[in-house]
């Protein structure tokens, strides 16, 4: 008011500088994701159509999850443009997936079939913590780190 005209937003928007000041270093991660992501859709959506643009575009997912998170994680992957295939093996086909992730307790013996002809598909087969890391962090983070096969050697050590 006191401008007489609109202020910029960018400095007083929800995850701006002026509101991740002080905050504890993981509460100010997940607070300036909101402006990057805010930024960088917009950037996109003004050097194209605009259909069809978030976080997860292009991405098609299967998913072996628990039930108790399926559902959340199915919204927020489809709300970022990605395309849920399947969210319960046997996958019919993989053909086109690009991501599968997967819980890594419910994974058995017999899943090591399937996880051995999705990664030869070159499916990326990752756990869950990827999908918030990949929003938070500031570059997309190593998938080889949420690697199901990485962790599933580990846990034989």
């Amino acid at each position: 008011r006191e401008a007489g005209r609109f202020v910029e937003e960018e400095p007083h928007e929800w995850g701006g500088d002026y509101i991740s000041r002080g905050l504890p270093a993981p509460a100010a991660k997940l607070v300036r994701s909101a402006s990057r992501w805010r930024a960088e859709l917009q950037r996109v959506r003004e050097g194209s159509d605009g259909v069809g643009v978030g976080a997860f575009s292009g991405w098609k997912v299967l998913m072996f999850t628990d039930k108790r998170r399926e559902l959340s994680l199915k919204r927020i992957l489809e709300a970022g443009g990605a395309k849920v295939l399947a969210t319960r093996p046997p996958f019919a086909s993989h053909t086109g997936a690009s991501h599968a992730f997967m819980n890594l307790a419910q994974l058995k013996t017999a899943d090591a079939d399937l996880l051995g002809r999705l990664e030869s598909a070159g499916v990326q087969c990752l756990t869950t913590d990827y999908i918030p890391d990949f929003l938070m962090c500031d570059s997309p983070p190593s998938p080889r780190k949420y690697s199901i096969s990485e962790k599933k050697d580990m846990s034989r050590v």
